[in-house]
C-alpha cells in the first residue's frame, strides 16, 4: 500500500502541485509549466 501512495503522489499530486505553484506564483504561463512538468518529471 505504501508503494502505491508513493507512485500516487509523484504521478499526480506533485506534478499538479507543482503547475499550480507556478501559475498562481505568476512566475510561468500554465503551458510553460506543464511543459516543464512534461519535461523533468514524464520524461526524466
Amino acid at each position: 500500500m505504501q508503494q502505491l501512495i508513493v507512485v500516487v503522489l509523484f504521478m499526480l499530486v506533485l506534478p499538479v502541485g507543482y503547475v499550480i505553484w507556478n501559475t498562481t506564483a505568476g512566475t510561468t504561463p500554465l503551458m510553460a509549466a506543464v511543459g516543464t512538468w512534461f519535461v523533468y518529471w514524464g520524461v526524466g
